[in-house]
């Protein structure tokens, strides 16, 4: 029953949301966009594994870390574990927000979206420079069984027309592809200036736990100061 009642008051979807939500769980992930991912994730863990806080900690305080660790009489190890412990805690959440924060800038740029339009262009492509080829192919073929059956004018061989027809085919091809690359050199320059935006969030987001180690720097020497008087 209360289950029941839980469900009764909980807020209703309107169908709009239900269908974009339904779109959003249906649509599949590039592989472009899983490596883009997969590759800011290791950037921010080696940057995070990068900064070694113990050694850091020790560095700034070494025997007077000691202060901070049970009243003051603790030992320097204990202190220094006590300290590198603080900083490892904001540096994490730090690093979470910041994978968060870049994760929605991708969702709400569409960027797997706009990732998947290309390559469904270079799959296509594909696919019709295959078809192409068999084309092309078959075309030989029939040139061949009709100059093996005609008349030809006088200077034109049955290589003469296998190359006319060969060229007519390329061309066609060549109009086509420059279409599809304009196509995809368009998405580039959009998925550029985002990749762009995203580098300057992840340099922001740097500079505030550069700012915040800093603080807790300036908060530990204010404590040890006043510890000592």
């Amino acid at each position: 029953m209360a289950e029941k009642a839980i469900n009764a008051n909980a807020p209703m979807e309107s169908p709009s949301f239900k269908r974009r939500r339904s779109s959003i769980m249906k649509m599949p992930e590039a592989k472009r966009y899983k490596c883009l991912v997969d590759a800011i994730h290791k950037a921010l863990s080696e940057s995070r594994k990068s900064f070694d806080t113990r050694l850091a900690v020790a560095l700034c305080y070494g025997e007077n870390a000691s202060i901070f660790a049970g009243g003051g009489d603790g030992g320097e190890d204990d202190a220094t574990e006590i300290l590198a412990n603080l900083i490892d805690d904001v540096l994490e959440r730090t690093n979470e927000r910041v994978r968060n924060d870049i994760q929605n800038f991708l969702k709400n740029e569409r960027v797997n979206e706009k990732l998947l339009k290309i390559e469904d262009i270079i799959d296509t492509y594909d696919k019709e420079e295959q078809q192409h080829a068999e084309a092309e192919e078959s075309d030989r073929q029939s040139a061949r069984d009709a100059a093996g059956q005609s008349k030809l004018p006088v200077g034109v061989t049955p290589d003469d027309i296998l190359i006319y027809n060969s060229y007519q085919i390329k061309l066609k091809q060549k109009k086509q592809l420059l279409a599809q690359i304009a196509s995809v050199e368009a998405e580039k320059e959009v998925i550029e200036r985002q990749i762009e935006k995203g580098r300057n969030a992840i340099l922001k987001a740097t500079e505030e736990v550069t700012e915040k180690s800093n603080n807790i720097g300036r908060t530990a020497d204010i404590c040890s100061f006043s510890r000592a008087s």
